[in-house]
């Protein structure tokens, strides 16, 4: 059973509401629309895209409106929000838009808490909950091909994936040959012009679980310190507190491709067994 809709709202009660414009001005300039509301304490956002104005962000846009269309209702569960998706051209906020509006509530990120509030199995828990997500979308077959800590969220007391701009299915991956992706979190292959794959993703979320266990971003001037920095620098040093999770992040941060442990239940292992 594939799911176009899981909320209900209507396209007429949506465009009464008090609408708030989050785009940035770059954003706005290239035709990209989010906005936010609040109903009944909860706050939900709409994102669509206005079309003729940037052919990246179009497609960008309807590969994430692909991707929801194609989950099942037990995909959606565990792996992403609840959404609708109103295939209607309309004018929002004096805005002509052209491509669908994609409606998701608001969630809380998994990785804003910083980790020297928590301790050693609240760390534990939100890192495995992060590899468990990972997990079923691959097993959905899908990349998700651009993670980064603010990509992963926490609803309902569960954790999901946002942000499927980039995401494609595994099956497709050697058909796509531009390259989309966040320096900081680009696997050591993804600089030799290799197509994005389960270890890429791998590889992203050991950045993102390095950043928050260090609470410091990884930097570099430009794109070539950082292919210098992925591809020959990069040295796991963990604080001495963390230093269990080391040999989880040395497997995840491999610079070799098929070397890197992409098995995610071997990972969520490596992570329980760990003595502190």
């Amino acid at each position: 059973m594939q799911v176009q809709n899981i909320f209900k709202f209507n396209l007429e009660d949506i465009l009464s509401k008090k609408l708030t414009c989050a785009s940035q001005p770059n954003s706005l300039a290239l035709g990209r629309r989010v906005f936010y509301w609040f109903e009944e304490h909860q706050q939900y956002w709409l994102k669509t895209q206005a079309l003729q104005n940037e052919v990246s962000l179009e497609d960008a846009f309807q590969r994430e409106l692909d991707f929801y269309s194609s989950l099942s209702e037990k995909q959606i569960e565990s792996i992403a929000l609840p959404f609708q998706i109103l295939k209607h051209s309309t004018v929002v906020n004096n805005f002509n838009i052209g491509m669908p509006l994609l409606i998701l509530p608001h969630a809380k990120f998994l990785f804003d808490e910083p980790t020297n509030t928590l301790n050693i199995d609240q760390i534990k828990h939100k890192m495995l909950q992060a590899l468990s997500v990972l997990e079923n979308l691959h097993k959905a077959g899908w990349l998700h091909a651009d993670l980064k800590a603010e990509h992963f969220v926490e609803y309902n007391n569960q954790t999901k994936l946002i942000d499927f701009e980039q995401s494609i299915k595994i099956k497709d991956t050697l058909k796509f040959s531009q390259l989309n992706a966040t320096p900081r979190h680009m696997a050591p292959e993804l600089f030799h012009a290799e197509a994005k794959s389960i270890a890429s993703d791998i590889y992203a979320l050991g950045i993102v679980f390095y950043e928050w266990l260090k609470q410091e971003r990884l930097f570099a001037n430009n794109y070539y310190d950082w292919a210098v920095l992925h591809c020959q620098t990069l040295k796991i040093e963990l604080p001495e507190s963390f230093i269990c999770f080391k040999r989880t992040l040395d497997a995840m941060l491999i610079k070799q491709k098929t070397d890197r442990l992409i098995d995610i239940s071997a990972l969520k292992m490596s992570l329980i067994t760990e003595n502190v």
